[in-house]
């Protein structure tokens, strides 16, 4: 068959079987298949099967990557969106009363300060020393209840001083054996009558009875106990 014709233009067989080859080239996996069983050529319908199914695969790997990445990528924006919100970034707010200090309490207070002062404490101990020395400590406590009694006692003065140094009062303020230096029962002693003990019930007087002549006043004091050298009362 000529392949042109006399003018020189192709034979229309000529370019029917380059546009055959064009679609072969073009065409997709599966056309190519069917055109190459359609020319009964059984290896290269095998090959284009192969390369179409390979096509199909890969293409629904990609597709399924693509949807996968998408769901993977979802929780992740919607994690953000929720971490980025105002309630997540928001400081905790911090009650006022909390950051106020607790109150004190009674027992972290200061221990209150005593009602006599360490003068008195001194002179009451200074007494004890010069009147009881040597007697049984309940007695040496009696005798400094004795000036504490008068203290409260409307015919006494009404200061531990002042009920010391009365005229006439004590002996050991007379003879000066008052400002001997007292020993340490004599300082316990007076601690004890000023916080509160008071061995002889209210006593206002005391003496010793051995030292006392037969015509003192001191006769007359209702006695309402002894202690050691010591008998305890009150006119």
């Amino acid at each position: 068959m000529p392949v042109q014709h006399r003018d020189g233009r192709p034979h229309p067989a000529i370019r029917l079987a380059a546009l055959a080859l064009a679609v072969l080239t073009v065409v997709a996996p599966l056309g190519g298949v069917a055109l190459a069983q359609s020319l009964g050529d059984p290896a290269v319908a095998e090959r284009a099967q192969e390369d179409g199914t390979a096509g199909r695969s890969g293409s629904q790997e990609a597709a399924s990557q693509t949807e996968g990445a998408a769901q993977d990528r979802a929780p992740r924006d919607e994690a953000g969106a929720e971490g980025s919100s105002p309630e997540a970034d928001a400081s905790p707010v911090q009650d006022p009363a909390s950051s106020h200090e607790a109150p004190t309490s009674p027992s972290s207070e200061a221990t209150p300060q005593p009602w006599y002062t360490q003068r008195e404490l001194e002179l009451l101990a200074r007494l004890v020393h010069a009147e009881a020395e040597g007697e049984p400590f309940a007695g040496r406590v009696g005798v400094a209840a004795v000036v504490l009694n008068r203290v409260r006692h409307s015919r006494f003065p009404d200061t531990i001083a002042g009920v010391i140094f009365q005229p006439g009062a004590f002996e050991p303020v007379a003879n000066g054996r008052i400002w001997e230096e007292p020993d340490a029962a004599s300082w316990r002693a007076a601690k004890a009558a000023l916080d509160g003990w008071d061995p002889t019930g209210g006593a206002l007087y005391f003496y010793n009875p051995a030292k006392v002549s037969r015509s003192s006043w001191i006769w007359r004091v209702h006695v309402t106990g002894q202690i050691g050298r010591h008998a305890f009362g009150w006119l």
